[in-house]
């Protein structure tokens, strides 16, 4: 189960067929510890676990969904990609690019743009997008921040989460810069 408030959409651009590379690994460098673990056989959600001291300091874990080449980490922190990015690369022994989806700074929606889940689309050139979401009985404020995080009411209910995740890409994908 994931309790969830806040998001962060990665995508992965490699050639490499994810679900024939995409296995549990744990893994340490130096006195730091890595590990990322599938609890589905699809390979579409689990979690990823690290430390920067192993014997003496706090393990830090997210929770994530996987659809296709997209990665959903359930953070309030942008730079947990880092951490992705750097089991990824262990895992597949090649570079790897991750990018965080984001609106652009001084962003517009596209004209004749519709939202079906979403009332009051607001943007601010600087803070990003603010909507209310409304989904089978759930309400909550939807922020997607010009830096990659997306925030909501905390729910533990995947089907609206799973919608929170279509709803915030197609914003981001109908942004654009407004000159």
């Amino acid at each position: 189960m994931i309790m969830s408030s806040s998001l962060v959409i990665l995508k992965i651009y490699t050639d490499t067929d994810l679900n024939a590379k995409l296995k549990n690994v744990e893994y340490e460098d130096k006195d730091a510890f890595y590990s990322l673990s599938f609890d589905s056989l699809e390979k579409n959600s689990g979690e990823l676990h690290w430390t920067n001291s192993f014997k003496y300091g706090k393990m830090n874990m997210v929770s994530f969904l996987r659809e296709d080449n997209y990665f959903y980490l359930f953070t309030s922190s942008t730079d947990n990609k880092k951490i992705l990015s750097k089991v990824l690369e262990y895992l597949f022994q090649e570079d790897i690019s991750l990018t965080v989806l984001k609106t652009p700074l001084n962003a517009k929606l596209k004209e004749n743009t519709d939202f079906s889940n979403l009332e009051e689309v607001d943007i601010n050139k600087h803070f990003g997008i603010t909507a209310l979401f409304n989904y089978d009985g759930y309400r909550s404020t939807l922020k997607v921040y010009t830096n990659g995080l997306i925030t909501y009411r905390m729910t533990n209910n995947i089907d609206v989460i799973k919608k929170i995740i279509f709803v915030s890409k197609q914003l981001i994908e109908e942004c654009e810069v407004n000159v």
